[in-house]
């Protein structure tokens, strides 16, 4: 029996709205990411034709659903706190996987299957020294997603919305100010809900910087990302000029930096959280390990902690998930 599920009744409100990606894992060397065109540590854009070549060309990917706030929601429902995914697959044997994934974990997924669109496929290419670098193609099922396809949900302070940043993408070739994030700006912006937006990739945060940005100005927003992203958003090279415009904007930040921890950035203070005290030889990857550090900081967040703590938390759910293959945390024993 699921633990998690039987304690939904009394669990806040949970919604996740994201791509719904399947990842295929490989590794690979920096001549193949050079002989391809792939920019190194960061998200690469490929036709569908691109996208399926080099899917042909990986040795043994190690195919498994994934996707920034899917992988998110599972890591909340494995500390007990399962949600509902709002996104969109095709009606292919990726999308029949990215479902099926879910099910463990007691996680809602209402919107159904999109006939004739391939479910999206994220190729996350490891290079000897563990740099993490993507390769997708928007003109797939998770970019069908709409403005419409957001749900109707209670103004109340125990309902948290998680949003990506991908989402300023959403529904493929629309202008930001039409997108699914700026739909959900304006549907739960400024109210007692809470809208945590994950800037989920640096390449998206400069291209769509002036929307991200218009994040800020909404009271419940509290914004997560990783060091890159926040210069990013920003557009600085320098961290504490960054973290001070960060801190003027009156927003709350989660920034993480990689194996230096968390910063825990608020308009009073700046706080540092060290991050796990690991070998090199215990990171077996690192893919998921800024989505398993969201899950436990919102986990703690959600459960009264202070700042601090939940990021203590979350540095020890993403130490633990950087120590195995693939973004989602087993569940605990039992609750299978």
């Amino acid at each position: 029996m699921n633990k998690a599920a039987d304690n939904r009744a009394t669990a806040p409100l949970i919604i996740g709205i994201g791509a719904a990606f399947v990842d295929a894992i490989a590794h690979i060397d920096d001549d193949f990411i050079h002989a391809h065109n792939i920019g190194k540590g960061v998200t690469t854009l490929v036709d569908t034709h691109k996208l399926g070549y080099l899917l042909e060309s990986l040795t043994d990917p190690l195919v498994i659903p994934g996707g920034s706030t899917a992988n998110l929601l599972c890591g909340l429902a494995a500390q007990g706190l399962p949600a509902t995914f709002i996104g969109r697959t095709g009606d292919d044997r990726y999308g029949a996987l990215f479902r099926e994934a879910f099910v463990p974990y007691g996680i809602k997924f209402p919107n159904d299957r999109i006939a004739g669109r391939t479910t999206s496929v994220c190729l996350t290419l490891l290079t000897p020294d563990k740099e993490r670098s993507f390769v997708v193609c928007h003109y797939t099922a998770s970019y069908a997603l709409k403005p419409q396809d957001l749900p109707t949900l209670p103004d109340q302070p125990d309902t948290y919305i998680c949003i990506e940043a991908n989402m300023a993408l959403s529904p493929a070739g629309c202008h930001p100010d039409e997108s699914v994030l700026a739909a959900a700006l304006i549907t739960y912006g400024n109210t007692r809900r809470r809208l945590i937006v994950g800037l989920n990739d640096r390449d998206i945060v400069n291209n769509m910087r002036p929307l991200i940005l218009q994040c800020l100005s909404f009271s419940n927003v509290l914004v997560m990302g990783n060091m890159n992203e926040c210069l990013a958003l920003f557009d600085e090279h320098d961290m504490a000029l960054a973290f001070e415009k960060a801190q003027a904007t009156g927003r709350d930040f989660i920034i993480t930096n990689a194996a230096n921890g968390a910063y825990v950035i608020t308009p009073n203070n700046i706080d540092h959280v060290p991050g796990p005290d690991l070998t090199p030889a215990q990171v077996v990857s690192t893919v998921g390990a800024g989505d398993q550090f969201a899950a436990g900081f919102i986990a703690g967040m959600i459960a009264g902690k202070p700042y601090i703590e939940a990021a203590h938390q979350g540095t020890g759910a993403a130490a633990r998930i950087i120590q195995q293959q693939g973004g989602r945390p087993p569940l605990p024993q039992g609750d299978r």
